[in-house]
């Protein structure tokens, strides 16, 4: 898919928003309802997690089903990638204060929280910061439950680099599978701005699936749009952080642990009569 004026615009208008400082509070978006879709969190998920999707986050991480393998009816996320990785489950810390904090230390090339639920159409917000260390790479991801070919995608993602003081990615990828040459990916990603500070403050990162178009949007501001080549399938939820050649730096020793702060999370299901 070629960059676009539309790109472009999404790109300058949020400079100029975040210069003129009219970036709305992530604190008070994540609390709204979008027109046209109900909130998920029901009173089973309450009850599981007592607060999911907002503050405190009071959990007890054996006892409320979390574990390092695909345990559906037992929690809300499990812990590891779907095709490859298992991730000890030390590396998932709690704080009353943040909420979730997953870690990356010495021992641990990448941490994962991979969703259980996933749905059609879903909103999926997330309130995080990001670690502001130079060789780390983290994200939060769509991701599709594979449909036909079991694929994983299209995958929509916010990605970010250490170094990246005032900048993230959002970043779509299509095709067949992961491997070189049957992958495609959207160019000119990175969205950034002087006001920004996704190293320092918490933002409200939202993926938005719609039968007819995907957004990409910060603290309510759509930052992308893609009608092309979207999914139709259900959507997990996956928040990572790692290392690798896509983020410039070396992640030194002194400077570990890393994490990245998940400080809550919302999901909200799209009614039948939802306009796009």
């Amino acid at each position: 898919m070629k960059y676009t004026f539309l790109d472009f615009f999404y790109k300058i208008r949020f400079r100029i928003i975040c210069l003129l400082g009219l970036l709305p509070d992530a604190n008070d978006y994540i609390k709204t309802t979008p027109e046209g879709y109900f909130n998920k969190i029901n009173a089973d998920a309450q009850k599981l997690f007592c607060n999911l999707g907002y503050l405190p986050w009071d959990i007890d991480l054996i006892n409320a089903g979390w574990r390092s393998t695909w345990l559906v009816d037992m929690a809300f996320f499990r812990i590891g990638f779907p095709w490859s990785h298992d991730i000890d489950i030390c590396n998932i810390d709690l704080d009353s204060n943040i909420g979730l904090l997953l870690k990356l230390d010495k021992a641990t090339k990448e941490t994962v929280l991979y969703s259980n639920f996933a749905f059609q159409f879903p909103i999926y917000r997330t309130l995080a910061k990001m670690p502001g260390i130079p060789g780390t790479w983290s994200a939060i991801w769509g991701y599709s439950d594979g449909g036909y070919n079991k694929s994983g995608l299209p995958e929509n993602d916010f990605e970010h680099c250490g170094h990246w003081k005032n900048a993230v990615t959002c970043t779509f990828h299509w095709g067949w599978f992961y491997k070189k040459g049957l992958k495609k990916s959207t160019t000119h990603n990175k969205i950034s701005a002087p006001g920004f500070r996704p190293t320092e403050k918490y933002y409200c990162y939202e993926l938005v699936y719609g039968p007819y178009q995907n957004k990409w949007k910060i603290n309510g501001v759509t930052v992308k749009k893609r009608a092309r080549g979207i999914s139709t399938d259900e959507i997990h939820l996956i928040f990572s952080i790692g290392t690798g050649d896509y983020c410039k730096g070396e992640l030194k020793e002194e400077d570990l642990p890393v994490y990245l702060s998940i400080k809550g999370f919302e999901v909200f299901l799209r009614k039948q009569d939802a306009k796009d």
